[in-house]
């Protein structure tokens, strides 16, 4: 089993990394494969790829990856390695004559670079990660608390059951708890409008536009 990176792979990931719209950094590098494996033909630009064979230059291509190859007949041979590997029939530098290093070169690259375009699909197969939404720091008694502090207080209801229900549904939190601590919001043991809780708050609303909420917060403590 060959253990040595894919060099392609690599680099693609460091621009993936950083690129915004990934969607169509893929779809462009998946196209510009089909592209470059249809033609035997080459341009001629300077290239230092850890993958370049050696013998001469670079088809330039509208993408990530670079190749380094000499003249159309180079080219032709590297696409064959290029279909054996995706075909299945991949072609190893044990089937060429020792010395025949430059058939061992283009057989590396070209099964490197197909090996290159079977991971793009299968990533491009993969949904794109949402990003993290940032959760809470505050705790369940910390949110009914805060709530309580813009307004809401469920107590002039006079009834914790109906209450729970409503707020445990809209802070999509368990509604034992949330009836528990609006039945021991406050007192001699409270669990939601007790010190912690009530410093926790000050450091919530501590933006000049809340001073009214924060007075208030400031009486409690």
């Amino acid at each position: 089993m060959n253990n040595t990176p894919n060099q392609f792979i690599e680099e693609f990931k460091k621009k993936y990394e950083e690129t915004p719209n990934k969607k169509y950094l893929l779809d462009n590098e998946i196209r510009q494969i089909d592209i470059y494996t249809s033609s035997n033909e080459v341009s001629f630009v300077s290239s230092n790829h850890p993958l370049d064979i050696g013998l001469g230059f670079i088809a330039d291509t509208n993408s990530v990856f670079t190749l380094r190859i000499l003249d159309s007949f180079s080219r032709g041979k590297f696409n064959v390695f290029f279909n054996h590997n995706l075909l299945g029939t991949n072609y190893s530098p044990g089937k060429y004559e020792p010395d025949d290093w430059y058939n061992d070169k283009m057989c590396i690259q070209g099964n490197a670079f197909a090996e290159y375009y079977k991971w793009l699909n299968e990533l491009k197969e993969q949904p794109l990660s949402s990003p993290k939404q940032k959760k809470s720091t505050l705790t369940h008694s910390q949110k009914i608390l805060a709530l309580y502090y813009l307004g809401i207080d469920m107590s002039k209801f006079q009834n914790n059951v109906q209450s729970a229900k409503i707020l445990s549904s809209i802070l999509d939190l368990d509604y034992t708890n949330t009836k528990e601590f609006l039945t021991y919001f406050e007192g001699k043991k409270p669990k939601v409008k007790n010190k912690s809780n009530i410093k926790k708050m000050s450091e919530l609303f501590e933006h000049q536009i809340f001073k009214c909420i924060l007075d208030e917060i400031k009486k409690d403590l």
